[in-house]
């Protein structure tokens, strides 16, 4: 009889033991449940910033600082950098210019290599002070005909082509019209001096207005 009771006395106390080990256990795990750190919130990117896209990279967001028109976008300010930084690329100044074109995106240049003159490169200027180079095929040209096509690059003023982009919409006459682009160049080889020519369009016509390097009307088309 003492035997039996107290092994029933030591399979009671094992039992209790075991019980109080697996309640310690999962008195443990629920606190570490309580109180693990909750997930981390996705941070909303602040208005007007750049959203990132599924894929990782970046979606360019647009908005108020953003230029609407080629006018706004290149003021006599701009446009005197990017004339700079685009003729310390050629790296002549004055340089010699075959075409100048004035968008809404960037400026472009066509102009002779000072080191080698038959060759021609176009430099883009895109408003970042970066000015990329690619080469122009001039293979099918008349001999000497690069050389008289050319045109100082200082003759080409900033101020003057800044004006003229603000004032071509009422010059033209065109109801709601835009201006598109700005381009400087001579219509022949061996005209006196290049001109400048602006397109001009809108919903009820469009037109062709060009002016002299000083910024004057001369000619609607």
């Amino acid at each position: 009889m003492v035997l039996r009771a107290r092994l029933v006395a030591a399979v009671l106390l094992i039992a209790v033991l075991a019980s109080a080990g697996c309640s310690r256990f999962l008195g443990r795990a629920l606190h570490h449940s309580q109180h693990a750190s909750p997930p981390a919130a996705t941070a909303s990117p602040a208005p007007g910033a750049p959203v990132p896209s599924q894929g990782g990279g970046v979606t360019i967001s647009t908005g108020p600082g953003v230029p609407s028109s080629v006018q706004q976008q290149w003021t006599t300010e701009n446009l005197t950098k990017a004339f700079k930084a685009i003729n310390a690329r050629i790296g002549a100044n004055p340089a010699d210019y075959l075409e100048v074109t004035v968008s809404l995106t960037a400026v472009q240049v066509k102009a002779i290599d000072p080191k080698k003159r038959e060759n021609v490169d176009e430099y883009e200027y895109r408003g970042t002070g970066g000015v990329e180079i690619s080469p122009v095929d001039v293979s099918h040209n008349e001999p000497g005909a690069i050389e008289e096509s050319k045109f100082s690059s200082d003759t080409v003023k900033p101020e003057v082509l800044s004006a003229i982009l603000n004032s071509a919409i009422k010059d033209s006459g065109v109801e709601d019209a835009k201006v598109s682009s700005l381009t400087v160049d001579k219509t022949f080889a061996n005209d006196p001096e290049p001109h400048i020519s602006v397109p001009v369009s809108g919903p009820r016509g469009s037109k062709v207005l060009q002016y002299n390097l000083s910024g004057e009307l001369t000619r609607v088309i």
